[in-house]
């Protein structure tokens, strides 16, 4: 891959999304406290895993940005979708408050900070109005298709929300 990029002189940026929490910690992302599907294996490990990719993207010329994980939801999209005969969905649709995100995420997101040559984009800072993290949009669109991963909606979300102003940026240096 890396003689791939070093060749590739019209790619200047690499952005990294990933699923963060899971690989630091080892243990799924839910507010439960998740279960253990890789045992001891990334706790100690994912740190220089990252570091040595960044560092490898940035011999090569490339600037690495590096987004953080998009909050994790106790509930699913479907749970409040209103169906007059369903026990189970909610009148509602619920919001993480930022600040339980950011205490759910701490420790991932500070072994992010430490992650040197990268710029990190920190997603939940941009999509989280109001001290609140929607699951929905104001339009009532989804943003999530679960828990935890973004819907298509809420992937092009994201990308409007939080990188256009990036690759905007980028396109103009490209073109100086």
């Amino acid at each position: 891959m890396l003689n791939t990029l070093k060749s590739r002189q019209d790619i200047s940026c690499i952005f990294v999304l990933f699923r963060g929490e899971g690989y630091l910690t080892g243990r799924d992302l839910d507010w439960g406290g998740g279960h253990n599907f890789w045992g001891d294996a990334p706790r100690g490990k994912f740190k220089p895993f990252l570091q040595n990719i960044v560092d490898e993207m940035n011999s090569v010329g490339k600037q690495v940005y590096i987004v953080s994980e998009t909050p994790v939801f106790p509930w699913q999209p479907r749970d409040f979708i209103h169906r007059p005969f369903s026990f189970n969905s909610q009148e509602t649709p619920s919001v993480l408050l930022k600040d339980d995100v950011y205490k759910h995420q701490k420790e991932y997101l500070d072994m992010l900070a430490e992650i040197k040559g990268a710029e990190i984009i920190n997603g939940m800072d941009a999509l989280c109005p109001n001290g609140e993290y929607p699951m929905f949009d104001t339009n009532r669109m989804p943003l999530y298709f679960d828990d935890d991963h973004l819907s298509v909606y809420g992937s092009h979300y994201l990308v409007k929300n939080l990188l256009e102003p990036y690759l905007i940026g980028i396109a103009g240096q490209a073109e100086q």
